[in-house]
């Protein structure tokens, strides 16, 4: 069963990123009963799944997705698998460039794609209706995609849709001591009926030995944006993300992040806070020291040791409960191990994966 107990370390951080999480100045004793607790998360986690599902509804989400489709790339948007979150509970390290993953994939699975040597050379390529594949059209410095935008303009074989990837520079990076080729530096634009709809910048900082030592990413997607930088030296680093929608917010993160070196192999400390409105999650986590609670006499405790994290509501101004880990028993394996709980202030806590219904060994197999 070491597969079902790596998952709970893991659970930390994802959690941390499916309920996030804003760091304001409050009465910390105010807590809600148990009950109240348990509606409250429930209708919270509601209401982040709509905010969620609203922004993918966007027609620049929705032409963004159509073009996905047509390139066989996969941009897995499963609202519980956010793609900035789940980077970051499935690896710690990948902290460095969250939010770009989608752009990097799309960089690397055009490669696989489409001729290396086209894409590396840029050029325009063109959606056929008839072969149902893009065709490099033109050379240029920079690529270039012309597609349909939707499903009406599929139906109608109306080419409404372009993305600009300019300013593309391809470096050498090592992320978790593998060496990968990943953008540096792009400019990605999206634009439907002439009209640009939406605009992606990023920059990468290589340090010494091909290590990222910072990055930055601005989105504007009427009407969200989002701004995400990481910055820092030696061991020790900062991540901060914001989106907001028409002003509002809807996402912030700061997080300080401690390595065990500066190759960035291992994450020893994370700390600080994040915050998808309404619920905010606050506190430290030890990765390393979670790891190492599997061969420990009692492993909850030696887990629990290692965790501090507090979740509270927003728009009440109160407590929900405490993140710490329950031993559970699994019924159809016939086993136990450890699992994510949230703990209210009568002491009765919920499984998670219960309280949501989810499947963590079906939707995120770490």
């Amino acid at each position: 069963m070491i597969m079902k107990k790596k998952r709970s370390f893991f659970a930390v951080l994802f959690m941390a990123g499916l309920l996030l999480l804003p760091f304001t100045a409050c009465e910390k004793d105010e807590s809600f009963d148990a009950d109240d607790a348990k509606q409250e998360l429930i209708k919270a986690t509601e209401e982040i799944q709509m905010n969620m599902f609203m922004m993918m509804a966007t027609p620049q989400m929705e032409s963004l997705m159509f073009f996905m489709a047509l390139s066989d790339l996969d941009l897995d948007i499963n609202l519980l698998k956010s793609s900035s979150f789940r980077s970051i509970a499935s690896d710690p390290a990948s902290i460095a460039t969250p939010g770009i993953n989608r752009v990097i994939d799309i960089s690397r699975q055009l490669s696989d794609r489409h001729a290396t040597k086209d894409i590396e050379d840029g050029g325009v390529f063109q959606y056929n209706f008839n072969t149902n594949q893009f065709e490099k059209i033109a050379d240029a410095n920079y690529i270039e995609f012309i597609f349909p935008a939707n499903d009406e303009a599929y139906a109608a074989q109306q080419l409404n849709g372009r993305l600009l990837i300019d300013n593309l520079v391809m470096s050498t990076v090592v992320i978790d001591g593998e060496s990968e080729i990943v953008p540096t530096r792009v400019d990605v634009s999206l634009f439907t009926d002439n009209e640009q709809v939406m605009t992606v910048t990023f920059s990468m900082v290589i340090g010494p030995g091909g290590v990222p030592t910072g990055a930055s990413m601005s989105m504007n997607m009427p009407p969200y944006t989002m701004n995400m930088s990481y910055s820092g030296s030696g061991t020790n680093y900062n991540m901060t993300m914001d989106m907001r929608v028409d002003g509002s917010k809807m996402l912030d993160i700061d997080l300080n992040i401690r390595y065990t070196s500066a190759d960035m192999d291992d994450v020893e400390r994370i700390s600080g806070k994040a915050e998808m409105t309404p619920l905010e999650i606050s506190g430290t986590v030890f990765p390393m020291a979670l790891d190492a609670c599997y061969d420990a006499p009692d492993e909850v405790a030696c887990m629990n040791n290692n965790i501090d994290l507090e979740l509270r509501h927003t728009g009440e101004n109160k407590r929900i409960g405490y993140l710490e880990f329950r031993m559970y028993h699994d019924p159809h394996w016939d086993d136990y191990y450890p699992e994510l709980v949230i703990v209210y202030d009568d002491g009765t806590y919920d499984f998670l994966f219960e309280l949501f219904d989810v499947d963590i060994d079906d939707d995120f197999p770490f």
